[in-house]
């Protein structure tokens, strides 16, 4: 969509038709890591500046298929991906279960943190999901960089509660 419907962001709607979110007015599509097979997986990363010296990415890919009921699978795959051994927080709304998680990585060598926020996404009524990656960091740890983990934390969050899912028709399992 080209016009705001919050402000500082615009709606996002998916290749495969299958959600919507909000979609960050400084941020970009990446085309290079962009995904898509028919209806039933799509890939997004999208990723913006902050100022001078933070950066931002958010890495998002839905899935229609019936294997996506298997939350706790899908909390494992979260889990390999990002490096992460803990419990996810449920959240709860009319239309989707948020699971959600948080950590961050130090690289004292570079003087850098990355503050990752991450969830599992699934609609409660449909085959849908998707698993969500945002991570932020100060690009260089030898300049100045004033980067609040509490305003990221909800940025992450507000992206994360956005989504919602379009029902779909449901696609057979072996497309």
């Amino acid at each position: 969509s080209t016009k705001e419907v919050k402000p500082g962001f615009y709606l996002f709607r998916s290749g495969t038709n299958g959600y919507t979110m909000l979609f960050p007015e400084n941020a970009q599509l990446s085309d290079k890591f962009y995904g898509i097979h028919k209806k039933s997986f799509e890939k997004i990363y999208l990723g913006a500046l902050i100022g001078e010296n933070i950066s931002y990415y958010a890495n998002i890919r839905y899935l229609n298929k019936s294997h996506t009921r298997n939350i706790e699978n899908y909390l494992d795959r979260m889990r390999n991906r990002v490096g992460y051994e803990g419990n996810f927080e449920e959240i709860s709304f009319n239309d989707k279960q948020i699971y959600y998680a948080k950590k961050e990585k130090e690289f004292k060598e570079k003087n850098r943190t990355i503050y990752s926020f991450f969830s599992y996404i699934k609609a409660k009524n449909s085959k849908q999901a998707i698993q969500f990656i945002f991570g932020i960091a100060c690009d260089d740890g030898s300049m100045p960089c004033q980067l609040n983990v509490n305003e990221a934390e909800q940025l992450a969050k507000t992206l994360m509660e956005s989504i919602t899912f379009i029902p779909t028709e449901e696609e057979s399992d072996n497309s």
